[in-house]
């Protein structure tokens, strides 16, 4: 074979190779650009799941958020009925007691109901024993009658046996002036209230438990138009004094007293 021909085949061969390299080459240019675009199309995917998933967890983190808050404000509330229940069943007891201390009274004074000699009300949410000065004292004086020492000292046998009650002793009058100068209403009410009181405690009631009060004409059960009225308006009531400790407020108010101090 010549060398021409050989060289021929040489050079044949040379441009065969160089163009399977080429096509190798444009192959994996291919191969490459392929993976690039699929790499960048799972990055961007991955982001973009990346981004939902940060914000579902922002999301769960927000509900979860208030749920707590939920809770916290459900337990809050669910303690704050809980505190008014308990306030609501001791003011519930202590109406309870009242009323069956009450009864109680009302069943003990009886007697004196019947014979005329006491009538019970209740005013202003007081219970009020009222007694008519009529029997108690003669008109315009403070000195007690026999009749009204015996009411009394029947009286003070019942009340000195209520334990944990305090009374107030209250004096009423009619209109009518007193002809004794510089003397009023006001003091024939507090003289006669102060009688009672001494009475009371002469009969065995304890004097820490008990008060005077003088209201001279300032509080009528009915106008001053008749004898019959004026009468009615001529009394001694004796009340029971409510603990102010059991009424709504009463802590809140000690504790504002607390706090300036």
């Amino acid at each position: 074979m010549s060398q021409s021909s050989t060289g021929h085949k040489k050079g044949t061969g040379n441009r065969i190779w160089l163009g399977v390299l080429i096509i190798l080459c444009l192959v994996l240019a291919g191969f490459a650009a392929l993976a690039s675009v699929a790499y960048w199309r799972l990055q961007r995917e991955s982001r973009t799941r990346i981004v939902h998933l940060e914000r579902e967890v922002e999301s769960r983190q927000e509900q979860m958020n208030r749920m707590l808050k939920d809770q916290t404000g459900l337990e809050a509330s669910l303690e704050e009925m809980q505190l008014a229940l308990e306030q609501l069943r001791k003011r519930q007891q202590a109406a309870e007691s009242r009323l069956e201390k009450f009864k109680s009274l009302l069943q003990s004074l009886q007697t004196m109901r019947d014979a005329g000699s006491l009538t019970v009300k209740v005013v202003d949410g007081r219970a009020v024993l009222a007694l008519p000065i009529d029997i108690l004292f003669p008109s315009g004086s403070s000195n007690l009658s026999p009749r009204g020492k015996k009411a009394i000292q029947d009286l003070a046998k019942v009340l000195k046996e209520i334990e944990d009650q305090r009374f107030q002793i209250e004096g009423h009058t009619d209109t009518d002036p007193i002809a004794l100068r510089g003397y009023t209403n006001w003091e024939l009410a507090s003289e006669r209230s102060l009688v009672v009181l001494h009475t009371m405690i002469a009969s065995g009631m304890e004097a820490n438990r008990i008060s005077a009060a003088s209201y001279g004409a300032t509080r009528p059960v009915v106008e001053n138009r008749s004898p019959a009225n004026k009468a009615l308006n001529r009394r001694i009531e004796i009340v029971l004094v409510p603990d102010l400790s059991d009424l709504p407020g009463a802590t809140q108010m000690q504790e504002m007293l607390d706090a300036l101090e």
